[in-house]
């Protein structure tokens, strides 16, 4: 009998906990990210980019090989941001495979992780793991700060698509499914 009354008492106490929890996740949820494509996110405080504006940058991939402006020039590139850690990043990050596959020869996928020098053996395990057919590269400190050739992407996970000239034509801040990321790839082409 005992049993069955600390049960009864203690089924209100959980509920409320749960309903306070929940009410205060919803307090806390995140702003929603801008669907204006040319938007900088959210979390950013990156001035407007100048589509006009060939956006020139150069990073080693984890092999050593340059991924610049000057390597993606001709086809419209995807350049997506990351880190190793991130659940989201690592779904996008697939979806970006597929993309990539279908896309094939027309299209450049280039991984930029946000992560410090330090962190390169847990990026390799990442790229090991993601068995990915684009370059994964380590960001600067610059990058990773909001600043450098990238201006605001410092969020994670965030893609820029570049026209085949290196131009900025689209940006996005959060996560994309892989429908919308084909969106995003016809819109620039």
């Amino acid at each position: 009998m005992r049993v069955r009354e600390a049960r009864a008492v203690t089924r209100p106490a959980t509920g409320g906990l749960l309903l306070a929890i929940t009410a205060s996740l919803a307090a806390c949820q995140l702003k929603p990210i801008p669907r204006d494509p040319m938007a900088a996110p959210a979390t950013s405080a990156a001035a407007a980019v100048d589509p006009s504006k060939v956006v020139s940058f150069s990073f080693p991939d984890l092999d050593g090989k340059e991924v610049s402006t000057a390597t993606v020039h001709g086809r419209t590139t995807v350049v997506f941001f990351g880190t190793a850690y991130d659940t989201f990043v690592q779904a996008e990050a697939r979806f970006l495979i597929d993309v990539e596959h279908l896309h094939t020869p027309r299209l450049n996928v280039v991984m930029i992780m946000l992560e410090r020098a330090e962190n390169r053996p847990m990026v390799s395990i990442f790229s090991d793991v993601l068995q990915h057919p684009f370059p994964i590269c380590m960001a600067d400190a610059d990058t990773i700060a909001g600043h450098g050739p990238f201006q605001g992407m410092n969020s994670v996970p965030s893609l820029l698509i570049l026209d085949k000239e290196g131009r900025e034509k689209y940006r996005h801040a959060g996560m994309q499914k892989e429908e919308e990321i084909e969106a995003a790839i016809k819109s620039v082409e």
